[in-house]
């Protein structure tokens, strides 16, 4: 929507605020005088790597203003609007409800299709926020995103193995759920031996004939009514179901 361009002196000033996070790409900062956070990247990128600067949605961050280094075509960094809200990278919350995390996963995937000419490179947990007070979902860090022709369905299948891996967080958080779910099983076994970028990558031939969406409400559903099934059971852990197999 803009550009901004800055010195080193500007990039220093702006390094010694507050800092929200880091990444491979780059750190971010909190601008309270705009409201805005600002990223700063650990190398610049030449004009033309970074999109979507002249969109606008209230549940993206997508990019502001181009920060360009002096009288280069280097860019810095970029603004961002603040979103509110928590990431999921330490799993869903325990007081949400399975209809209310069901809305806003369905409110999500209505989001990401309406950009399905997009490719949403990077669509982790560190980037997906819930805002609790207007219980719905939003997506931050789109600067490794891109145009591409029916993006949605990759978009769509990355957001549910993100949501899947973050249901598994939940049995590990919770520490006292046991499933018979067959399928449950077999997700948390491949995830508990090779990470969600190995499922994805090699084992996806596994549930191709199952879409994926309603493979997560399944599992959500599964997870909730077993959750409050075993409330306060002192039960074995899917993690040591798994152990004992493999022992046997």
């Amino acid at each position: 929507m803009g550009v901004i361009r800055v010195n080193y002196r500007e990039i220093e000033e702006i390094r010694f605020g507050y800092c929200l996070g880091s990444g491979k790409e780059g750190r971010c900062y909190f601008y309270e005088e705009d409201n805005c956070i600002v990223k700063l990247y650990h190398c610049m990128l030449r004009h033309g790597q970074l999109y979507f600067d002249d969109l606008y949605d209230s549940k993206i961050a997508f990019p502001r203003d181009i920060l360009f280094y002096e009288n280069t075509d280097l860019i810095a960094g970029y603004t961002m609007p603040y979103l509110r809200g928590k990431s999921l990278n330490n799993g869903f919350f325990s007081d949400m409800s399975f209809d209310e995390l069901k809305l806003a996963y369905l409110e999500l995937k209505k989001l990401i299709e309406k950009y399905k000419n997009i490719y949403m490179d990077d669509l982790c947990l560190d980037n997906i926020f819930y805002d609790k007070a207007k219980k719905s979902f939003s997506l931050i860090d789109t600067s490794r995103w891109y145009p591409k022709k029916d993006g949605y369905k990759e978009n769509i299948n990355d957001i549910n193995w993100e949501f899947i891996a973050c249901l598994i967080l939940n049995l590990d958080i919770k520490n006292n759920i046991i499933f018979e779910d067959r399928t449950v099983i077999e997700l948390y076994s491949m995830y508990y031996h090779y990470g969600l970028q190995s499922i994805r990558k090699y084992h996806n031939f596994t549930f191709d004939r199952i879409d994926i969406s309603e493979l997560f409400l399944q599992f959500l559903k599964v997870v909730v009514e077993k959750t409050s099934e075993n409330e306060g059971k002192n039960i074995k852990t899917i993690k040591e179901l798994i152990r004992k197999k493999e022992n046997l």
